[in-house]
Formats: C-alpha cells, structure tokens, sequence
C-alpha cells in the first residue's frame, strides 16, 4: 500500500503506526477540495527493487474478500448521502483490461456508529387568551402547518406534534432530509417538542412516483429493501439495491414514525433490536401496513434545515435554541457524522476480481456549522484528519 495525490489539487498525508494488523493514513486538510488517495491493490510493483523484491504482474483477486475497522475523524463518511464529487464514498478500480470504474462503499458497510442526530428544542411561552391566535411552523416557502383554536401552550405543542408527522407523507418531496417529533409523550403534552432530523421510505406498494427508498414489514421486523436516495443520477447511471440508505447509526431506543397512511394517522414505535445497517426490530409490529417510516438521521445534513416560526399573537413568543420572539428562523443542530465503520469488500461478488489497481480517497467533511442560528456554511478552516484502519 501506499499513497498518492500529492501533486496539483491533491494533499500530503502520511502512513504511520504500521503493524501486523493496522495502520493510520493521517495529514491536515488545507482547503475544501484537498483529498489523499490510498493505493489498496497495484498489480504494478512500482517501488520494488528490479533484481531483488520486484515481483511479476499478478491481477487475480479471486475469492479474494477485504475485511476492516475504520475509525475517521474530519473525513467524509462513507455512509454519506452528500454529491460524492471525490469519490470519497466508493472504492475505485482499474481491472485488468484498462476499464475504470467505482462502487459505493455504503452497501459493503455491515456497522457502523457514532455521530448523532440533529434537532433543536422549541419552546411556546403563551400567555394569550384568544383562540383565534395563530401559530404556524413553515418551511420551504410553500410547506406550513398553522395551529388555531388553542390557548394552552402543552395544546399548542400537541397540535404541532400531530400536524408535523402526520404530515410527513407529504413533506417528503420538499425535502430530503424529513423532520419529525419524536421526544413527546402521547396523551402527556408539555409546551415544548423537539424537532429531529430524519431518514425515510415507502412502502414497497407505493407508486412509481414515489421516493425510490423502500422497505417491507415481516411483523415488527422492518427491512430496507431498496435504498436509492436519488434514483437516477445525473450521468445516467443508477446506484445499486441499498446504495445510499440504511439504518446508520440507529440504535436501541431510537424512535422510528411508521405513517399509516398518507396523512396519518401514525404510531410511534421503539427500536428493540439492529441486526444490520438495513433491518431492524421495533418494539411491536405497526396495527396495519404502513406506506411510510422515518428514522433518525446521523449525519451532519440536518443541521442544513432551517424553519420558521411565527404567531399573530402579541402576548406569545416561541424560544427555539438560544433565541425568543414573535418570528424566529432557527435551524436544526448537532448532527454529526458516524465515525466507526466496519467494511466487507468481497471482490468476486462485486465483480472486479481482477484488477490492475484499487484505491481508497479521503476528503474533508463540509465545514457545517452545527450551532442553532449561525449561517449553514462557515468559512473552511484547516483541520487535522485521520483514517485507522
């Protein structure tokens, strides 16, 4: 193994900490567009000496299969739904007859943790007395959810916490990362929620039309059973069965939001069991089959949302992060990515087990504020990375 990209566009980085069994590739990221490409395979001894340890052309990797642990720190995740503009989220090739070409690493991941989920805590500080005050969540422009007809703030607060996820349904085209109320306790209504940042699929009986992410119900089994955020993409191509989507990160006692039908009503269940990045266990099975699920999102992407709250009401103000008032645009905060991997790379299954070369590269993350009310994208800032592997 060894290490390129260092000239033009590319970054220094160095190998170190080497034993039997590990390894760390490791630099400082200088500017959004710095990567660092990690040789894997190279049929092509290009340091060996020519009379001494240069050893011949050998492009089999039949029956070949790569397993590791990889622990990142400020490095784009593999598991990343972001435009993969580096490739930093594929394994790159060159087979043995001079054909280029990349596969997701998403779908080789069996594991993975770390990270967390963005969200932000809003509060209804009501003092109005006047049932025709409005309150209204909107987002997008063309997406609200106005509450009327309530004056205490525990109801107000419940009312958005029906509209929100039984809306959900709908709100999907607006946005690819959904929100959802998770924390409230049905029937125990306070006058606060928290807005969290999600991951969704339909039904595998939903149209065409539909979000291509699908999942199917086998009691209160829940299986992704195909993952394809994007469906086409812009070259053309498309990505595989469970290219780009999974259960990443989720955990027991995640909530998960199964719509029973479009416009609700909805259940909201517990995560009992993970058994891989695309099936899990919920605490009961749904009453009846369900055309939507959303999960939480561990990712830095839901600190990108950003919402509006308003009301008519002068006597009335929402507190969302660390701001109050009559009109607040707060955003979610405190998503990060998932930082432990575990990757099973069999070539003859993914149909390149004959290669020239293979290649890992490594980017910076998107320097995304994950903060209530700072603007989404700061400045980059140049910042130790590393890979162990």
């Amino acid at each position: 193994m060894y290490l390129k990209g260092f000239d033009r566009r590319g970054a220094a980085g160095a190998l170190t900490a080497a034993t039997a069994n590990s390894f760390q590739v490791s630099g400082n990221w200088a500017d959004q567009v710095d990567f660092v490409v990690l040789m894997i395979v190279d049929a092509d001894d290009l340091y060996g000496h020519l009379y001494t340890t240069k050893y011949l052309p050998d492009f089999s990797l039949t029956d070949v299969v790569l397993d590791y642990d990889l622990a990142l720190t400020d490095v784009y995740a593999p598991t990343s739904v972001k435009f993969d503009s580096l490739q930093a989220g594929q394994l790159s090739y060159i087979t043995a007859a001079g054909v280029s070409g990349a596969t997701p690493l998403a779908p080789l991941v069996t594991s993975a943790s770390g990270g967390s989920t963005a969200s932000v805590q809003v509060s209804i500080n009501n003092t109005n007395t006047n049932a025709s005050a409005s309150f209204t969540l909107g987002c997008f422009g063309n997406f609200y959810i106005t509450s009327t007809g309530y004056t205490a703030p525990a109801d107000i607060a419940g009312n958005f916490e029906y509209q929100v996820n039984n809306a959900m349904y709908d709100f999907w085209g607006l946005a690819m990362v959904p929100l959802f109320i998770a924390d409230i306790v049905l029937g125990s209504y306070t006058n606060q929620f928290v807005i969290c940042a999600g991951r969704s699929a339909f039904a595998n009986t939903e149209g065409a039309t539909q979000p291509p992410t699908q999942f199917s119900f086998a009691g209160a089994v829940l299986t992704i059973t195909k993952a394809n955020l994007f469906g086409t993409l812009g070259g053309g191509g498309t990505y595989d069965y469970r290219s780009l989507v999974g259960f990443w990160g989720v955990k027991p006692g995640d909530y998960v939001l199964v719509l029973l039908a479009a416009g609700g009503p909805y259940e909201r269940h517990t995560v009992a069991s993970v058994t891989s990045p695309w099936e899990i266990t919920l605490d009961s099975a749904p009453a009846s089959t369900p055309v939507m699920v959303v999960w939480p999102l561990y990712a830095q992407d839901g600190n990108t949302f950003q919402f509006w709250l308003n009301t008519n009401s002068p006597s009335s103000t929402f507190t969302a992060g660390p701001n109050t008032g009559t009109n607040l645009y707060p955003k979610l905060a405190g998503g990060a990515e998932l930082t432990t991997f575990h990757v099973h790379v069999d070539f003859t299954a993914l149909g390149i087990d004959s290669l020239r070369q293979a290649w890992l590269t490594f980017g910076p993350l998107l320097n995304i504020d994950d903060t209530n009310d700072d603007a989404t994208i700061q400045p980059f800032a140049t910042i130790d990375w590393s890979a162990v592997f």
